[in-house]
């Protein structure tokens, strides 16, 4: 019997034919097809001409017994071209077929079951059934057959790419019975938002769809139009402002504790929310925009946070609500917003997020009329701060947030207490809550604050003495940092250094500058082309008083042109040759403002550069991967990689180095030392003979160099800091070397890397610092954020008592000769 013969048969039950002969029939009409790779083939296949012919019932025949031959086909012969001609043809059969409810439900099952045992099958016509099952359901309502028919398409292998993921989306929306619901209960807030709308009256509720509806409308956007914040406005005041806030706070603290968990999970697979429900979250989040409320301002800041936080193998979870949440700071006023821009800023290393975040600083920018230079120094807080501490009421105590200390303590009249009063823990939770995240933003801003004012060098910050007063000098949290910097003032020919003294601003002999007026120009001070005696005098002025900078300053390191860059004319090689660790690497040029992208063994080269817009001059810092026996990770990121010349153009033409301003050349040379210093493979004390020979020339010869421009600044602390200690009488200097006499042996401290060579065998001594020891506190250190030179510090401290060293690790190298 042909295929044609078989569909002018009149129809009758499956069980009732001869179902070998249409089994055979089938298969033979899908195999036909196997040459016809586009749709419109199929109007010339005999099959499908027969089946233009036939009544409703045999179609649907046909159509129920391809799902048996497909998947035994398949599962058998993994033969997938057949398989996708037969699913088209079936999806065709959807499309035009009046399916009952129980016919559905079986082409479901079908689905389901090929799926099962094809997962790489591709051309399942689950849109077509999906198109048809949502007619049938706004006709008749959901069924229990439909019902049953929709959870048994849900695709549920590990694997499921975003078309699946989308099916299985769509599925859960119509599972809930309505289609017209405010929410996707199939995810954790799903489930609780719907908890929430179930409380409300009608017409809250009603409030709150017309919202969601709205939200909607989000979805591929990253952020509002000024139409959708002008319809979203009344119907989040018609919520209110405090109710909005309240939910918002807790939905978000729900979402981070998902995060959470999916961070502590080691799963590759992420299932965050469903895809409508992320685009209500990114909505609502925009809304928090319009209303300023600051514990909902506190809640998105920690939930962004964690919405762009990567995950190893993953990547961050919500980009597009952590985007949503800096689109809502950039709304809110100055002080309240741009001030989290600006940490974030700080704080984000992919390039693609913080693009994002420059793009709302300059939206606010433009919001307020103000200079996208100044923006950031106008939005600083003051956090009600008053002579460096935040003073809040408790009951019968005060807390006291130290605000350079970082130290909360508790004052009952006269009579201090460090640890949380019982009283204030049972009546004050909120409060408490509230002043330790006012703690944690301070901390975080006064980061922000160090790194700014120190990047002002190459943006060539220039302020009105006037401004300058206000936003640095008399500001309650910025001043912190700023007065202990020095600033270079000028006015016409009149010009000096100063710095605060807690009165008057006063130059380097301590004498009071009186000149200082409207007409002021402040930059901050560097020493570059200042006599050798002039850094000496302010140096001298800072350890008196015990000051600490924010960073280097007058122990500012300054590169100059060497007579080898200007034979080289267009590079310097000064920092070629380096080995050093990569991840770390990439990590800390995003830190200092470089751009660099990891390489791998695939088409990954790149070269870290940074853009100096004021300067319009590009620095590039050449470096490679690729080199016989070069390690890589498990994804196949190179572990190490080598360095090579330091480049400088303007507007894409090669500078000459001699054409390099000096300011511009020693502060990229400060970046590059800084970078090797911190990633070079020679300062890692557990190395010694870990690699190739390759790398274990290079440890050697690195960890006992001659000594940067960065450990020259740091031997000359040293020499300052060292006749100061208790064991001042056993140690002295040898050029690159801190030498300390021990009670066993002497020891040989490299004042680069921090090594140890241990007389009178130069034997290697290694000592893994503990980071849990500092010397702050202990030693004056006249600046921070070198942190090996606390180590040294350290180190010389263990080892002039190095006959009461505990430690066996260290024992049995000190006593092995």
């Amino acid at each position: 019997m042909g295929i044609l013969d078989f569909f002018k048969k009149a129809p009758v039950p499956l069980e009732q034919d001869d179902a070998t002969t249409f089994q055979q029939i089938v298969s033979e009409a899908l195999a036909n097809s196997q040459t016809n790779y586009s749709f419109d083939a199929y109007h010339t296949l005999p099959t499908y001409n027969a089946l233009t012919q036939a009544g409703s019932a045999r179609k649907t025949q046909f159509l129920l017994a391809c799902f048996s031959i497909i998947s035994r086909k398949a599962t058998t012969e993994r033969h997938h071209i057949n398989s996708a001609h037969g699913l088209r043809l079936i999806g065709v059969l959807v499309n035009e077929l009046p399916l009952t409810d129980d016919e559905l439900l079986k082409v479901c099952q079908g689905l389901n079951k090929f799926h099962q045992t094809n997962l790489y099958a591709f051309g399942i016509p689950y849109e077509a059934v999906l198109a048809k099952i949502v007619k049938a359901i706004k006709k008749n309502g959901l069924s229990a057959t439909l019902e049953k028919a929709l959870q048994s398409m849900i695709i549920s292998n590990e694997n499921t790419d975003a078309s699946e993921r989308k099916i299985n989306e769509t599925i859960y929306s119509l599972l809930q019975s309505n289609l017209n619901l405010e929410v996707n209960k199939h995810d954790a807030w799903g489930t609780a938002a719907k908890t929430y709308l179930e409380q409300l009256s009608n017409e809250q509720r009603l409030h709150w769809r017309s919202l969601f509806k709205l939200t909607k409308q989000a979805s591929g956007k990253s952020e509002p139009s000024a139409k959708w914040l002008k319809e979203a406005k009344p119907l989040v005041d018609s919520i209110g402002a405090d109710e909005f806030s309240r939910i918002m706070i807790e939905w978000l603290s729900l979402l981070k504790t998902k995060l959470q968990e999916i961070h502590k999970s080691k799963e590759y697979r992420v299932d965050f929310l469903r895809d409508e429900n992320h685009d209500a979250i990114k909505g609502l989040i925009w809304c928090a925009g319009l209303i300023n409320n600051n514990n909902l301002n506190i809640a998105l800041d920690d939930y962004a946070t964690w919405a762009y936080k990567k995950k190893p193998g993953v990547g961050a979870i919500s980009v597009k609500t952590g985007t949503a949440c800096m689109c809502a700071f950039a709304m809110l006023p100055i002080k309240d917003g741009v001030s989290r821009l600006s940490k974030f800023r700080s704080k984000i290393k992919n390039n693609s997020i913080l693009k994002a975040v420059d793009k709302f600083i300059r939206i606010a920018a433009e919001r307020n009329g103000v200079a996208i230079d100044q923006i950031q120094e106008l939005s600083v807080p003051d956090f009600n701060i008053s002579a460096g501490y935040v003073l809040q009421p408790m009951g019968d105590y005060v807390a006291s947030y130290a605000v350079e200390d970082g130290v909360l303590q508790w004052l009952r009249g006269d009579k201090i207490q460090k640890s949380v009063p019982l009283e204030v823990k049972e009546n004050f939770k909120n409060e408490l809550k509230a002043l330790k995240n006012t703690a944690k933003e301070i901390d975080s801003l006064i980061s922000v604050i160090k790194d700014r004012l120190e990047h002002s060098y190459l943006d060539q910050r220039v302020w009105n003495f006037t401004n300058w007063s206000e936003l640095f000098l008399d500001h309650p949290l910025t001043s912190i940092v700023s007065r202990k910097l020095i600033w270079h003032f000028y006015d016409g020919d009149k010009k000096t250094q100063g710095v605060w003294n807690g009165h008057a601003i006063i130059d380097v002999l301590e004498n009071e500058i009186t000149w200082l007026s409207n007409t002021t120009s402040v930059q901050l001070w560097h020493p570059i082309g200042f006599s050798i005696d002039d850094i000496l005098l302010w140096r001298n002025y800072l350890q008196q008083k015990s000051i600490v900078q924010p960073f280097k300053q007058a122990y500012r390191e300054v590169y100059l042109l060497t007579d080898a860059e200007v034979r080289t004319e267009s590079y310097s090689n000064r920092f070629a040759a380096h080995i050093l660790r990569q991840h770390q690497f990439a990590a800390l040029c995003r830190q200092r403002g470089w751009h660099y992208t990891l390489m791998g063994n695939w088409d990954s080269h790149n070269t870290p550069y940074v853009t100096l817009r004021s300067w319009q001059i590009e620095a590039q810092f050449l470096v490679n991967a690729e080199w016989q026996g070069a390690e890589t990770n498990a994804t196949g990121i190179f572990n190490y990689i080598t360095t090579d010349q330091v480049r400088f153009s303007r507007n894409g033409v090669a500078l000459l180095m001699i054409d390099v301003p000096a300011l511009v050349f020693s502060e990229i040379m400060r970046d590059v030392d800084l970078f090797v210093g911190v990633t070079s493979l020679g300062n890692d004390p557990t190395w010694c003979d870990g690699g190739d020979a390759f790398m274990n020339t290079y440890w050697h010869s690195y960890s006992f160099s001659e000594l940067t421009e960065s450990a020259v600044v740091r031997s000359q602390v040293l020499q300052n800091i060292v006749p100061k200690l208790k064991i001042a009488a056993q140690c002295r200097f040898d050029k690159k070397f801190l030498i300390v006499e021990g009670k066993v042996r002497t020891y040989k401290i490299h004042m680069g890397s921090g090594n140890i060579l241990m007389e009178p065998n130069d034997q290697y001594l290694c000592i893994v610092p503990d980071g849990s020891k500092q010397t702050k506190g202990t030693v004056f250190l006249p600046f921070e954020g070198d942190n090996l030179l606390s180590i040294i510090i350290s180190k010389a401290l263990l080892l002039a008592d190095d006959d009461k060293i505990k430690d066996t690790t260290i024992l049995s190298q000190i006593n092995r000769r």
